[in-house]
Formats: C-alpha cells, structure tokens, sequence
C-alpha cells in the first residue's frame, strides 16, 4: 500500500513538473503609452496653417454678409423715407424687395455656413489621418500594446509617445 502511494505521489509530481515545463510562457507585460494630443495641435505648423486659411475664409464671408446686410437696412431706410411720399403700391414693391433681399441674405448666411463647416471638417479630417498614421508607425516602432490619451490616464507607468509623433510629423512636412 505504502509503495502504491509512493508510485502515485511520483506519478502526479511528474506529471505536474513536466504540465508547467510545456505551459505557455509567460506574455510580457501590457506595453502602454500616453499621447499629449492638445500639444500636437499646439506644435503642428499644419493645424495652425488651417486654422489660420478657416479663420481667413469665415472673415471672407462675414464681409460678404455684412454687405448684404448694409444694402438690407438701406434698402430699410428708403422704405421708412417713403412712406406718406409714394404711392402704396410702390411703397409694397419696396417692400416686397426688402423680404426678397432678406431671404437672399439669410439663405446665403445658412449656405456660408454649412460651406465653412463641411471646409473645417475636410481640413482637420485631414490632420487627423496624419496625426493617426504617424501614432501608428510609433506604436509599431516602438511595440507598444496600448495607447491612451495623457489626460485620461491618472496613475501608472507609461512611455510618452507625444514627442516622437510630433517630431516625425515635422519631419514629414519639413518643419522643424
């Protein structure tokens, strides 16, 4: 009895030593970095070119409104001068073309509008893609698992990846 025990307490120690010698090997750590994205934004000579070319392009437009809307409160002006002076008939034409005007300028308003986003959506899609694409290339540099956001990350050991993604970024559009 004493030897059939001691066969299987041998057995299942064998068995158990070599089960943990073929067991898969133990996987490294999770590879975690952070990215600082409002300091790329900050740093990238490409968001401050758009953000410079859209805040062109909205002052563009705002010109081109406020025109349309001196002409609608001279146009306003002349009615107001009219009444009492000219027939009622002229005075509804007058009318008539300050509502037209003024559908005019709203509608133009709504147009430049969607125009300025859909152009600001497309600008900054665009960074985005880049922005992306560069993290990407890092990850895969430096073989990292994981990325976070740095504000969203309160505690831990991480590798920064911000400054490698802004210094390939410059060095791809040549801005150093």
């Amino acid at each position: 009895m004493k030897r059939l025990f001691l066969l299987l307490s041998l057995v299942t120690f064998t068995i158990f030593v070599c089960g943990l010698s073929h067991a898969a090997p133990r996987r490294n750590p999770l590879r975690i970095a952070t990215m600082n994205m409002p300091k790329i934004y900050r740093k990238l000579p490409a968001v401050q070119k758009a953000t410079l070319y859209l805040k062109s392009r909205k002052e563009d437009f705002q010109k081109d409104l406020d025109r349309g809307t001196k002409d609608l409160y001279a146009k306003m002006k002349d009615i107001k001068e009219a009444r009492g002076k000219v027939p009622a008939d002229e005075l509804k034409k007058k009318e008539q073309e300050w509502r037209r005007l003024k559908f005019d300028l709203d509608l133009k308003f709504q147009k430049m509008k969607e125009k300025l986003q859909k152009l600001e959506k497309h600008e900054f899609e665009v960074l985005k893609r880049k922005i992306d694409d560069a993290i990407q290339r890092v990850v895969r540099t430096k073989r990292l698992d994981l990325v976070l956001e740095k504000q969203w990350l309160y505690y831990g050991d991480t590798i920064d990846i911000t400054d490698d993604v802004l210094s390939l970024l410059l060095k791809e559009t040549g801005a150093n």
